[in-house]
Formats: C-alpha cells, sequence, structure tokens
C-alpha cells in the first residue's frame, strides 16, 4: 500500500494540472465482460471497409474485433447508449454515456412462467445500430429497436421444431432486420452424426426475429459472406457435418474402413436463397475435388480446410476464397526448405489478418504447448505460401498471439518473438524451419536438465518486438527514444546506446519492446505501447512505460513510468492511460504523449486494482469508462470520465490541411521513413504516396465528425511511385537471412542456385526466365522504376533450324498430331517461301526463316513453359490486375 501511494504522488507530482473532469460511478456485481454501443451514430458507413471485418470463428473476442473494425467503418453505434454486460450474466444499459445505469431486466416484460436466465451475449447491428439482441441461456432473448431504451421479450421458435435455444447471432452487415442464428441440433440422432460432435441448426429471420425459418441442420458454422456494395444479400457460406461412411462388408474396403475416419468431417456450401440451391466449395462434390475438412476456417471471402489425406496419412491444407471469379480451393504449397508441417500444427492454426489480397496465418510449433508458432502469408491466385516470420510470441493457449496490425496505415504490422537465447544474434532468423523446437526436443532426449516444461516462460527465452512496413516482408527491431527524455533504465544505457559500430548499427541492448499496443483507424499513426528498453521485455511488469508513437511505430517517445492501460479517445485528440498500481488515477494528454494531466476518478476506499478500460470501438468518443475491481469480492466499480472538457475548441480547416490556418495536417508514413527509419527508403509506401488527414498535436482543439469523416479511406489520398527493391519479396525457394535492414534473398538451403545451362538443355526454347529470388508483392501500386523480376536469358543452341524442330516435337507431344501437321505445313510453306526469294537477298532469307522459327514458337511456346515451370504463374496476372485495380480506385 505504501510503494502505492509513493508511485501515485510521484506520477502527480511529473504531470501538469488540467481542468476538472465530470466522473460518474455506477456499481455493478461482478466484472464486465462486455461494453457495446447502440443507437445512431450520424455517421456514414463505409461499405468497402466493413466488407474486411469478418472475424474468424465465433468466440466473444473475434466478436468483439469484427465490433471495432465495423466501428472504424462508421458503421457502429453511437456514443450515447451503452449497454454493459456483466461475468453473472447481468446486462445494465446507460443513455446518458456511463452517467447512469439501469438494470436490463427492470425494463422488460417476461412472460408469465419465465425461469431465471442469464445474458451470455449482446450483438448490435451495424446495418441499423438502433437494433439490439441480448442472447440468453434459454430459448428466450431480448430485442430492441430503439438502442437499448426499451427491450422485448421474444423467442426462437419455428412450426416444426418449436423452441430453440440460440448458440451463435449474426445481424446482416447491409440489411436491417436480417439475422442468422445457429442452436443446438435436437439429437445426434436426428441430425445424422456422431454424439459429441455437437451439430447446430442454421435459422434465419428477414423481421428483425419476429418469424424464423430452418433452413439447413447438421451445421458446423454459417455466415454471411456478401461482397461490399455488392448484390446478393443472402449470399452465405455453410459448413455442415458430413455423416459418418457406413462399415464395408468386405474386401479392400472392409480392410479401410479398419481405419477410423476422422471426426467432425465438413464440406462447405455458398449458396444466395437460403439453400434452395448452393455449390460445394469444400467437399467430394466441389469442382476441385476436395475431399471432407476436419476443421474450416472462414475469414473475410477466404476459405482455408483442413481435409485429412486418404488412409489417415496426414492433414492438407487447402486454400481459396469465394469472391466473384474465384477458381476454387488449391492446395497449400509450403516451401519446400521448412519441411513437412505436422498435423497437430496445422490443427492449432488461426487466421491472423486479411486483406483484398492476401491472408496471413499463425501456425503453432511443433510441440503446441511451446510459446511460439509462425506466421505465414497466402496470396489469392497463388497456391505458394511465404514463412514471413518465426518464433512469434504465444503465451498461453488462451491468449492471442503477439501479432498486430497497425490500424489505418496499410501493410504494418507489429510483433513480438519469442526467442531461445543461445548467445547467439538473436534478431538472426532461423536457418531451419521450427529450429527452436527440434533443439529444445534434442535437449530433452540428452538428459538436459535446465530444459523447462513445456508451455513455461523461462529466462532463456527473450522476448523481442520487431516491425514490419511492408506486408510482413522485412522485419526490424523497435527503435528506442532517439532523446534521453525519459524511459531509459540508466544515465548510462543512455550514453551506451549513443555509440555505434563501424556499420552505424547500434547494441543489441538499445531496442524497445512491448508487451502491448493499440491503434486507431480513426488516429493514422498513432501507436501506444508499454513495454521497456533493452535486450529483451522484461519479466517484471513494474519495469514497464508507457510509449507513443506518431509514425505508425517507427520512432516511439517516452510517455508515462509503470505498468499501464491505455486508450486512445476522439481520433487521438486525447490519450489516456490508467495506473495499474493507482488506478483510481487516470492520466491524460492532449498532445500525443508531450504532457500529461492527473485526474482523481475515484474517491472511496483504497485498495481497489484495475480491472479493465472500455472506449467505443470507432476511438472517436470522449468517453473512458474505467472498471476499478478488488480482490475481496467479485463486485467493481465502473467510472465514466467525461474528457471533452480538456479540448473546448473545435478544430477548423479540415479542407485546407496542412496550411498554417488549419488545425489539421497532411501526414505520410514515408515522411518519417525519410528522417528515421534504417532502411532510408524512397519515400513511398508499398509502392504507393500516401497521404493523411489527422489533428496537429500542437494544436489544442477538438476534432468532431463533421470536420473530420470517420471512414478510413476518407482520411488518405494515394499515387504509385516508382518501384524499389523493397517493392520486391523473396520468390519461393529463396529466404533472407536475417530480420535486418537490407538483407537479400538468398536460395534455401536445400536449393542450388538457378542455372542457365541446365534450364535451356530442358526446353527447346530460344530463351528462359531465370529467377532472381524475387517477385512483387501481391497488391503493390508501384510503377517502373527496379525490376527483380525474372530475366530473360538466350539458349544459344536453341536457335535455328535446330531449334524450330525441338520447340516443333514440343507442339506434339503437348497438342497432339493434327496441330503439329499444322506447324509442319507452316514450316514447308516457309521453305517454300524461303526457296521462291533465295535471289532476292540474304537479308529476305534470313526474314523468311526467322518468320518460320516464330510460327513455330507460338504454337510450341505455352506447352514448353508450362512443362518446364517458365510460364507465368497465376499470381502475377492477379498482381497486375489488382495492381490496376487500386491505381483505378484512387
Amino acid at each position: 500500500m505504501i510503494r502505492s501511494l509513493i508511485l501515485a504522488a510521484e506520477l502527480l507530482a511529473a504531470t501538469c494540472g488540467g481542468p476538472e473532469l465530470p466522473v460518474h460511478s455506477g456499481s455493478f456485481q461482478a466484472a464486465l465482460s462486455q461494453v457495446v454501443w447502440a443507437g445512431s451514430s450520424g455517421l456514414r458507413c463505409d461499405l468497402k471497409c466493413r466488407g474486411g471485418c469478418a472475424g474468424d470463428g465465433f468466440s466473444d473476442a473475434a466478436a468483439q474485433r469484427e465490433a471495432a473494425c465495423a466501428a472504424a467503418c462508421g458503421c457502429g453505434g453511437g456514443a450515447g447508449r451503452i449497454v454493459a454486460l456483466s461475468e453473472a450474466g447481468t446486462a445494465y444499459t446507460s443513455g446518458d454515456n456511463g452517467t447512469t445505469w439501469q438494470d436490463l431486466r427492470e425494463s422488460v416484460s417476461l412472460p408469465s412462467g419465465s425461469a431465471p436466465f442469464r445474458v451470455e451475449q449482446i450483438h448490435v447491428s451495424h446495418a441499423d445500430a438502433q437494433l439490439v439482441a441480448a442472447i440468453t441461456n434459454s430459448s428466450l432473448w431480448l430485442l430492441s429497436r430503439d438502442g437499448g431504451r426499451s427491450w422485448q421479450a421474444m423467442k426462437l421458435t419455428t412450426p416444426s421444431h418449436g423452441e430453440h435455444t440460440i448458440a451463435s447471432w449474426q445481424w446482416h452487415p447491409t440489411v436491417a432486420n436480417w439475422v442468422l442464428a445457429e442452436s443446438p441440433a435436437w439429437s445426434a440422432r436426428e441430425a445424422g452424426v456422431r454424439p459429441g460432435r455437437r451439430p447446430r441448426d442454421a435459422l434465419y429471420s428477414q423481421d428483425g426475429g419476429a418469424s424464423w425459418r430452418l433452413f439447413a441442420s447438421n451445421v458446423a458454422q454459417s455466415r454471411w459472406a456478401v461482397p461490399p456494395h455488392g448484390a446478393n444479400a443472402s449470399r452465405m457460406l455453410v459448413s455442415r457435418f458430413v455423416p459418418a461412411p457406413q462399415p464395408a462388408s468386405s474386401g479392400v474396403l472392409a480392410r479401410l474402413a479398419r481405419t477410423k475416419p476422422p471426426d467432425n468431417l465438413q464440406d462447405v456450401v455458398v449458396t444466395e436463397d437460403f439453400l434452395n440451391s448452393s455449390a460445394a466449395v469444400v467437399g467430394v462434390a466441389s469442382p476441385g475435388g476436395v475431399g471432407a475438412a476436419s476443421q474450416v476456417h472462414l475469414h473475410q471471402s477466404f476459405i482455408f480446410a483442413l481435409v485429412p489425406e486418404p488412409a489417415g496419412a496426414g492433414l492438407r491444407l487447402w486454400f481459396g476464397d469465394d469472391a466473384p471469379g474465384a477458381q476454387g480451393l488449391r492446395p497449400v504449397a509450403f516451401p519446400p526448405r521448412i519441411g513437412p508441417v505436422l498435423p497437430r500444427q496445422l490443427r492449432h492454426m488461426k487466421v491472423l489478418h486479411s486483406t483484398e489480397h492476401t491472408a496471413l496465418l499463425y501456425v503453432a510449433a511443433a510441440d503446441p504447448d511451446l510459446p511460439w508458432g509462425h506466421v505465414f502469408s497466402c496470396s489469392r491466385g497463388s497456391p505458394d505460401v511465404e514463412l514471413l516470420l518465426t518464433d512469434v510470441h504465444r503465451p498461453s493457449a488462451l491468449a492471442s498471439v503477439a501479432f498486430e496490425a497497425v490500424q489505418g496505415v496499410d501493410g504494418v504490422f507489429i510483433a513480438s518473438r519469442a526467442v531461445l537465447d543461445r548467445g547467439q544474434d538473436l534478431d538472426e532468423a532461423e536457418r531451419e524451419y521450427d529450429a527452436q523446437a527440434d533443439l529444445l526436443e534434442t535437449e530433452e532426449e540428452d538428459g538436459a536438465t535446465d530444459v523447462p516444461a513445456a508451455g513455461s516462460q523461462p529466462r532463456r527465452f527473450a522476448v523481442r518486438t520487431y516491425i514490419s512496413l511492408n506486408m510482413g516482408l522485412a522485419w526490424q527491431p523497435l527503435q528506442p527514444p532517439s532523446g534521453n527524455s525519459g524511459g531509459w533504465p540508466s544515465e548510462q544505457a543512455f550514453e551506451d546506446c549513443q555509440r555505434t559500430d563501424p556499420n552505424g548499427r547500434r547494441p543489441g541492448s538499445c531496442r524497445l519492446h512491448l508487451a502491448s499496443w493499440t491503434s486507431a483507424a480513426a488516429a493514422p499513426g498513432l501507436v501506444l505501447g508499454v513495454g521497456n528498453v533493452g535486450q529483451k521485455l522484461s519479466d517484471e511488469p513494474d519495469h514497464f512505460k508507457v510509449w507513443v508513437s506518431r509514425d505508425a511505430g517507427i520512432s516511439w517517445a517516452f510517455a508515462l513510468s509503470g505498468m499501464h492501460s491505455v486508450a486512445i479517445l476522439s481520433h487521438g485528440d486525447v490519450l489516456v492511460a490508467v495506473p495499474h498500481q493507482s488506478p483510481a488515477t487516470l492520466h491524460y494528454s492532449t498532445d500525443s504523449g508531450v504532457h500529461w494531466h492527473a485526474a482523481r476518478i475515484y474517491k472511496g476506499p483504497p485498495g481497489l486494482s484495475a480491472a479493465g478500460l472500455f472506449t467505443h470501438p470507432a476511438h472517436t468518443d470522449w468517453r473512458a469508462l474505467v472498471a476499478l475491481g478488488s480482490d475481496v469480492g467479485p463486485a467493481v466499480q465502473l467510472a465514466s470520465v467525461d474528457l471533452s472538457v480538456a479540448l473546448p475548441v473545435v478544430c477548423k480547416g479540415a479542407a485546407d490541411a496542412g496550411t498554417s490556418a488549419s488545425d489539421f495536417e497532411k501526414w505520410s508514413p514515408a515522411d518519417a521513413m525519410e528522417d528515421a527509419h534504417e532502411s532510408r527508403r524512397t519515400a513511398c509506401w508499398l509502392g504507393v504516396r500516401t497521404r493523411y488527414t489527422r489533428r496537429r498535436a500542437d494544436r489544442a482543439c477538438r476534432t468532431v465528425a463533421q470536420a473530420l469523416m470517420l471512414a478510413p479511406r476518407d482520411l488518405r489520398t494515394d499515387a504509385p511511385c516508382p518501384c524499389t527493391s523493397a517493392d520486391w519479396t523473396c520468390a519461393p525457394g529463396f529466404r533472407r537471412a536475417t530480420y535486418g535492414r537490407g538483407a537479400p534473398c538468398e536460395p534455401a538451403e536445400a536449393q542450388d542456385a538457378p542455372n542457365v545451362s541446365s534450364l535451356c538443355a530442358g526446353t527447346a526454347e530460344e530463351e528462359v526466365l531465370v529467377s532472381r529470388g524475387y517477385v512483387r508483392l501481391a497488391g503493390n501500386g508501384c510503377q517502373g522504376g527496379v525490376d527483380l523480376s525474372p530475366r530473360a536469358e538466350a539458349c544459344a543452341a536453341n536457335a535455328g533450324v535446330a531449334g524450330a524442330l525441338r520447340r516443333l516435337l514440343a507442339a506434339w507431344r503437348a497438342t497432339g498430331l493434327w496441330v503439329a501437321a499444322g506447324a509442319a505445313a507452316v514450316l514447308v510453306g516457309a521453305a517454300w517461301l524461303q526457296q521462291r526469294q533465295r535471289g532476292k537477298g540474304a537479308g529476305g532469307a534470313r526474314g523468311a526463316a526467322g518468320a518460320s522459327q516464330r510460327l513455330a514458337s507460338v504454337i510450341g511456346r505455352s506447352a514448353a513453359w508450362r512443362e518446364y515451370g517458365l510460364a507465368r504463374t497465376p499470381c502475377d496476372e492477379e498482381d497486375d490486375e489488382e495492381r490496376e485495380l487500386l491505381i483505378g480506385e484512387r
């Protein structure tokens, strides 16, 4: 207690005084598990932005991330009406920004004889934020059509099956009153599957839940799949359990039946009329013959299916999407150098992030209990995946992966790695895939006594934080603050970090490592992080400090000492930090962390601890809800703090951003890269020059929605740049040796560099394409400039008549006799033409011979390129099309 009081006094002494903030407190009988905002926000919903917010699965965390993403697109509820759910199953509503609260059960008339219930989920419609559903543990659920002011008790019933309990709920993303719900199936026997597989019935309503229709049974998961601005509002993806095969009677089938078939096999279909008709995407009826899957992940329009191999030989990962023009699912091809990916690793995979072009996957270590895994990139149009980052930290099976995108700025990711410290360069990329897991297994077999139990976090693991500015293709450590403004362990540590080696590099101890970080699409480039400077992330949270970046994580500044919960409010106008040691005091800054003010938010008995910090998911509201708990009991105090009084003047000049008269600036991530980033690359970002509109940090004014539109696309303008080496990533079979500056793409250990002679020997073409080790990133918008695509090399042995004959044979093999005969006729005609023109000079003869060779080359080129792997890949063609589309949208 004495230490807490001393720390609070130090923090108060280090901050400046500010205006007294309005604070209102409420009491709840248990900790809060969910807080949502309802009612109209008055903001324009960006449907294209909203289309990218679909989550992976239906966990509470996934639902909250999806709601936050939708709110950042202007599709969430307003700031005035709040619905809070406690872990005890009681829900509360507030119509005055959290000033007063009312038990939801007091505002609803329950049917007579209703049994006690608990609220388990709250869902707000993004198409109409006035629609709010409170899902309970019974067949009774509650609906509000006025943003939570009043509620109506309803039941999910169908004429054929009666009442249903609700397991999951999905409002339609663009059509009000449409809803998709799932209910536990009546019985495993009726569903036609084995007990324990927990199938569900899928139902839909088009009148806000007043009436329901059952459209599918035996369902594993279902979801709306509506493309942004697209038609087919009823388009859905449905994953269904496949009935177990019947035992074979005799012969070969009997022997196969002795291999136990996998449980939870599923198919996936897409439908636009609630399964009156459907098209198979996964399953034996799919166009590509993809077998039934034991696990399915649906993320945006991407589909990932784990399909058991015949006779129990393992699992195969298939990838594809249901977007218009998609070619179905393809088996994923992992890089040859990493070896086989084990089934137990694939079973623990997660989809971390997706864009229009790419999805990022997390695959667990060989031992899934180890606190790390690996992140891969999977691009639309190509079956090959790229290993982006090894040993990404995941503290426990229930914790999230330490890998997050910086919201609002394309292509920027921050991640932490759990590196086994063996005295090596901790920034070095692994020479072999999952090398750490192999090392631990070897040490355990050798009887090493210092090897920790799997899943623990021992001292020998160094957790270190990195940043990528180009979709995870290259990584570098986070840089510490350049000035000694605070945050360093000691004055000597700061002085030591000013010394560099002959290559200009700082010591490994001069790094910033983060335990947590947060960003907001409404505040482009602003990132709040909690961590420490040093060789690794400290094991003691007391060593942590608060850090602020205004350039998407490229450079950082010290803000506060101690472990805090942090949040971004009102387009980044206000930063909030609640210290864990003295949570009754809230710290806030109105100038991006340069100066901080302290406000007392709780005046009751001491001994409380921070139990949660809740803010509007769009980060445009001025309210911070601070939950304070105690070890004595489950009850919490919720303080609602209004920070709008901190900036009473409204910002002006959004249309003239960048001028001296405007309170807004035009900011580009490349501005910081030119000055502070160690790569010193050209001032472009993913091949484009991007500029964002945001409030200047030194202007003491408040941003309102009328002055600055909410949707992220409205805050930015793009223009293409010439390509540089930073716009290219490693081709399949190549890798970067380190996570550092200028690391080139080198052939993997198991692969030799391309040899022109051997490539020419395997083809009849006059030239071959030789990889330089690079491919351009899908979706990169650069034009011209550095070209690292495969170069054309001449094959001298394939020139002249000999080459033409070889191409003729290739055409014969690839297209059949009639095509080859046609080619022969062309050659004969060309020879006749050559003979006729013999007297017209050598130049004419060479031209005729060249024409015959070119004609034969046209016939045989496609087949030969396919045979020898020299054709342009679907990924290359897709990349060009996507780049042109993005440029056209600008």
